[in-house]
């Protein structure tokens, strides 16, 4: 008898154990399927000219960080600067702010950290994340170029939410190339106008001078 419900107490044990192993893994199911959602917008410019890149967040299931790429063409853009727009601020309290936003600007794709500690949890804020100004390169062609940016947010018990948003293409309209070419154009019509006049005066002058002498 005894050992009858030593037996049926130990399949209890390993049944709820498995209960919780299944419960477990649905939970983690469920985060893992949460995500953050980011979009890019920009409208474009002109060759030897600024632009203009706003990364937003649109979703945020509750967060403190994030850590993110921004994947770009760096034979079209040179990267200016990136502001942060501290949007893990809203929910900061007790003055236990560390804003470590550490754009790294050598390399590419650009690697940007952004986020609080904070007594209070998770902030569900969204908006403006970055603003990243690049020129557009001397030597780059009109159309358009890709850019991209991925990577993860975390919680306050560091749970992952990955990036989702898609690639964005950049706008590229002649510019500065233009208006260089034109502008070497009219000075060497300018200069080659003053040569000529030059050119006939000097002819008078000496036809002239003959003329007076005869």
């Amino acid at each position: 008898m005894k050992k009858r419900l030593s037996k049926v107490i130990k399949f209890c044990m390993l049944l709820v154990c498995m209960c919780a192993v299944f419960v477990s893994f649905g939970c983690i199911d469920s985060y893992a399927a949460d995500n953050v959602e980011c979009t890019i917008q920009s409208d474009g410019g002109k060759i030897g000219g600024e632009v203009i890149i706003r990364i937003k967040v649109t979703k945020n299931p509750g967060t403190i960080m994030s850590e993110t790429k921004f994947t770009y063409d760096k034979n079209v853009l040179e990267i200016k600067s990136v502001k942060s727009h501290d949007l893990f601020a809203g929910d900061v309290t007790q003055g236990m702010v560390s804003d470590w936003t550490q754009p790294r600007l050598t390399t590419e794709p650009i690697s940007m950290m952004d986020g609080y500690f904070t007594v209070r949890g998770n902030t569900s804020n969204t908006g403006d994340l970055y603003t990243i100004k690049a020129r557009i390169k001397d030597n780059a062609s009109f159309g358009t170029t890709k850019v991209g940016f991925s990577g993860r947010f975390l919680d306050w018990e560091l749970n992952d939410y990955p990036i989702v948003c898609e690639d964005a293409e950049i706008n590229i309209r002649q510019g500065s190339k233009k208006n260089h070419a034109s502008m070497v154009i009219m000075v060497i019509v300018i200069i080659t106008a003053v040569i000529v006049i030059s050119v006939v005066l000097k002819r008078k002058t000496i036809k002239n001078d003959v003329n007076n002498t005869v």
